[in-house]
């Protein structure tokens, strides 16, 4: 059983992960934005529009995997996935 102690680190450890995130997350809404705009003012640039966000989530995903996997949390990023993709 935790203590008050741990518990309340683990909840600091979680709001600092959200906070963290949600401030990601408003960033890459602006590049969504961003790169919106690029390809209705420049449309023979969405080719490498589609290149760098798909290189970026792969590596995102990528590093996700293989430190869940060094840090023997198969599961974690299993069950990320599938929260994701249906929201389970």
């Amino acid at each position: 059983m935790r203590s008050n102690v741990q518990n309340t680190a683990l909840q600091d450890n979680l709001r600092d992960i959200d906070n963290r995130l949600s401030t990601i997350e408003e960033t890459l809404k602006d590049m969504v934005k961003i790169s919106i705009e690029e390809i209705k003012n420049y449309p023979e640039k969405e080719n490498d529009l589609i290149s760098l966000w798909a290189n970026h989530a792969n590596n995102i995903s990528d590093f996700f995997f293989e430190e869940c996997e060094n840090t023997d949390n198969k599961g974690l990023y299993k069950n990320i996935v599938k929260y994701m993709i249906f929201n389970k």
